[in-house]
């Protein structure tokens, strides 16, 4: 018999609503820290929009998400992440 593995894929909007929740944060919170409307949130969570990429990156440093991951879906091996000095 053989396993599959299933690496599952998410959206940028999946993704954004998957590290503001893991993060304890409310959508209207997230708006306010952005400066955005909370409908503005809501359409990139919902895929009506996409933010900028620069709030994208703040997005990311507010959830204390990997910003690679939530921009482009991409993981590095733990050793592997880029110098920030």
């Amino acid at each position: 018999m053989t396993t599959t593995t299933v690496i599952p894929t998410w959206t940028l909007a999946e993704k954004l609503q998957k590290a503001r929740k893991t993060a304890g944060i409310s959508r209207a919170d997230m708006a306010q820290r952005l400066g955005k409307a909370e409908r503005t949130v809501i359409s990139w969570e919902c895929s009506e929009r996409e933010p900028h990429i620069t709030l994208v990156e703040r997005w990311a440093h507010l959830t204390s998400v990997d910003f690679d991951w939530l921009s482009e879906g991409v993981v590095r091996p733990k050793g592997f992440e880029p110098l920030t000095f």
